[in-house]
């Protein structure tokens, strides 16, 4: 008896139908793995970009591994780092700190030398998109306030090319110090991602901590909070 040209193999039909699932669910894991791979890197406008992880994996320093003992991290400069042994709280002193120039890596920088003046103290680093944002009006508001104000920028963990180059991108004039160890950064509670601003009044008090960039109304609110006037143009 001749078998019917309709009708199939049963084991032929079992095989193709787990050939399918298969392929369905190759295609579901590699969906799932590119998603989660993927994206989120760069911090939505507005919101404070998280440092990158080192290539061996190892945690920032915050909670985790300490900066000193990750692989690549640059050579600080001897006798730089925190002066103080307290944590900068708002409504009080802001600690001290000596850190080396970005563009003069053989000088140094101290924090309590421009005590007197209220200070916008900044972080940043290079591959922070945000942190580039607000170079501009950084910028523009130190040419306009002159000696009434300080721009203070704190760059976390690069090379000094790379420190330098956003500024000189920007032309900035502020003064600029490269915290190397991330010993200062540590102490200060640089934890929340880049860029972080902090606004010390003229008595050096800290006033508050502003996350994500800073520019705009928002600097001009932050500035009058530390006793400054100022209208961006």
């Amino acid at each position: 008896m001749t078998e019917s040209p309709t009708r199939k193999d049963p084991v032929r039909l079992l095989t193709l139908a787990m050939m399918g699932v298969s392929v369905v669910f190759a295609g579901f894991v590699l969906g799932v793995y590119m998603l989660a791979t993927s994206g989120g890197d760069d911090a939505s406008p507005g919101e404070a970009a998280s440092p990158p992880q080192p290539a061996d994996g190892a945690e920032l320093p915050f909670g985790g591994t300490p900066v000193s003992e990750l692989a690549g991290v640059p050579t600080p400069q001897p006798g730089t780092g925190p002066l103080d042994d307290h944590r900068p709280e708002v409504g009080e002193p802001v600690p001290d700190f000596v850190l080396a120039d970005v563009h003069d890596p053989s000088a140094t920088r101290q924090l309590s030398d421009y005590l007197g003046t209220p200070i916008v103290l900044n972080w940043y680093a290079s591959w922070c998109g945000p942190c580039e944002d607000e170079l501009p009006d950084f910028q523009a508001a130190q040419d306009a306030l002159g000696d009434d104000i300080v721009f203070f920028a704190v760059n976390f963990l690069e090379s000094q090319d790379d420190a330098a180059r956003i500024l000189d991108r920007h032309d900035v004039t502020f003064p600029a110090v490269m915290d190397s160890s991330g010993e200062v950064s540590e102490h200060y509670r640089i934890n929340r991602g880049l860029p972080t601003t902090m606004l010390i009044d003229g008595e050096g008090v800290l006033q508050s901590v502003h996350y994500g960039p800073l520019f705009g109304d928002d600097l001009e609110r932050e500035l009058t909070n530390i006793g400054v006037d100022y209208r961006a143009e």
